[in-house]
């Protein structure tokens, strides 16, 4: 096991802080320390999902071991947990990554294989500008978007 694979263990495994004495839900912790860090998707075949995010998608691959794969996200990280007998995730719970040139990405995702179940279209308009988005879903049916402003 590499020190970067105990370190995020470790992470993972550490529990939340405790709630400060008399009150009624908020953490005893200042919102400043509090931030997402990982979206942890749960996936059947490890070196299959780990192929679709890497070479698919085209997210860096951080660090992996058996049990965990850990891609660079930006702000936040993907991380997929090994799980071979989750039945397949189809929720509707959408993760979305936002891209500079969102036709050119859908462009270049759709040819190395990407199976969009919602063609590139406009979402919204917001100061003159488009939000574009289209939809595809993982091997394990996890669901996805790309985004990008016009």
């Amino acid at each position: 096991m590499t020190a970067t694979t105990r370190a995020i263990e470790a992470y993972l495994t550490t529990p939340l802080p405790k709630r400060a004495p008399g009150t009624t839900g908020a953490i005893a912790a200042s919102v400043a320390d509090v931030k997402v860090a990982h979206v942890i998707l749960r996936v059947r075949d490890m070196s299959e999902s780990v192929g679709f995010y890497r070479d698919l998608v085209g997210l860096e691959l951080a660090s992996e071991s058996p049990e965990f794969a850990f891609f660079d996200g930006g702000s936040i990280s993907v991380a997929l947990n090994a799980k071979p007998d989750e039945p397949r995730d189809e929720t509707t719970t959408e993760i979305a990554l936002e891209v500079d040139d969102v036709a050119a990405t859908y462009k270049d995702m759709a040819g190395r294989g990407i199976d969009f179940e919602v063609e590139l279209r406009p979402v919204i308009e917001q100061d003159g500008r488009t939000l574009q988005a289209a939809h595809f879903r993982d091997p394990d049916g996890h669901f996805w978007s790309i985004t990008g402003w016009v």
